[in-house]
């Protein structure tokens, strides 16, 4: 009887836990893992930062930190012919395990 008694104690424990197991990101897995999704990631944001003028600056050159842990999207001065363009590039810096933007910025 008291066998019963704790397998059913332990069955109504674990169903009526509320524990999603699938929710748990391992932490080995970057939520910005490649080159591609920190592109567009970083192109939505400098459109909504600075403005659709921006898309002059695309594509954006990506490279990884020493740590590589963090993304470095820096855009490309246009070249068209019979103009020439002054100014700086926008900078992003964005982490890959938590996509936490930590830099943007325009220089001149």
């Amino acid at each position: 009887m008291k066998k019963i008694i704790s397998a059913f104690l332990i069955v109504f424990l674990y169903t009526s836990l509320d524990i999603n197991l699938y929710a748990v990101r391992p932490s080995s897995t970057d939520i910005v893992p490649d080159s591609a999704t920190a592109q567009q990631i970083g192109q939505i944001l400098l459109l909504r930062y600075f403005g659709m003028h921006e898309t002059r600056y695309f594509p954006l050159i990506i490279t990884e930190s020493k740590d590589k842990k963090v993304w470095e999207l820096e855009g490309k001065i246009p070249v068209k012919k019979g103009y020439g363009y002054m100014g700086g590039v926008p900078y992003i810096h964005i982490r890959k395990s938590d996509c936490c933007v930590l830099k943007i910025m325009h220089g001149k």
